[in-house]
């Protein structure tokens, strides 16, 4: 199934859970997309990984409202 198929044409923006998410999809599923999906906008959001804590939680929030900031455009 790929990300934005018949069942589900409303979807514009894809965003990533940290850098690692990101590069995988860029490196093994971009290249096999159709370009009929090249409107497709790409978001990084920082990772919700404890591990990762160059960022407090609050600037984590703050970063992943992105997400509901995009539904209502």
């Amino acid at each position: 199934m790929t990300i934005s198929d018949s069942d589900h044409p409303s979807i514009k923006q894809v965003f990533f859970n940290g850098k690692l998410a990101e590069k995988h999809y860029k490196q093994h599923i971009l290249p096999t997309l159709d370009k009929q999906y090249a409107y497709l906008e790409y978001q990084y959001l920082p990772s919700t990984s404890p591990a990762y804590a160059a960022l407090k939680l609050e600037q984590k929030i703050e970063a992943w409202k992105a997400i509901n900031q995009s539904m209502v455009k």
